[in-house]
């Protein structure tokens, strides 16, 4: 399932390397895709400057493992 969620006005910014996701049955193995892609975990802080408040967030990304990023923010 697919849900729209309104972003506007909200900043993100990564914090944190990707880590591996561990398959859901063998925990010692990266979990992939249906097309075999790696699935990395990726830390972001959801930042709401008007209402001057910041949350924690845990999103899943697939393909090559991304790069290293030091708190980058980006403006949805």
């Amino acid at each position: 399932m697919r849900l729209l969620i309104d972003t506007s006005g909200v900043q993100f910014r990564v914090c944190g390397a990707a880590k591996p996701r561990p398959d859901f049955k063998d925990k010692d193995r990266q979990a992939t895709t249906r097309d075999g892609e790696p699935i990395w975990t990726v830390r972001l802080d959801a930042i709401e400057p008007d209402r001057e408040t910041k949350e924690t967030i845990w999103v899943e990304v697939a393909g090559e493992q991304p790069r290293p990023i030091t708190c980058v923010t980006a403006e949805a």
